[in-house]
């Protein structure tokens, strides 16, 4: 019974495309976030020293 243990059921791990479509979408938008974020941020420092 060593190896049937292991096996996984193919559709047990699988998501459903919707549902990676939205985490696709919510990774992007927190990285166009971050991003924005850190140039602002940057501009104001540079802002400050002058």
């Amino acid at each position: 019974m060593g190896p049937a243990l292991y096996r996984r059921h193919p559709l047990v791990h699988e998501e459903p495309p919707v549902l990676e479509a939205f985490f696709s979408a919510l990774l992007i938008l927190v990285c166009v976030g971050v991003t924005a974020f850190a140039a602002i941020t940057v501009k104001k420092l540079y802002q400050g020293q002058r």
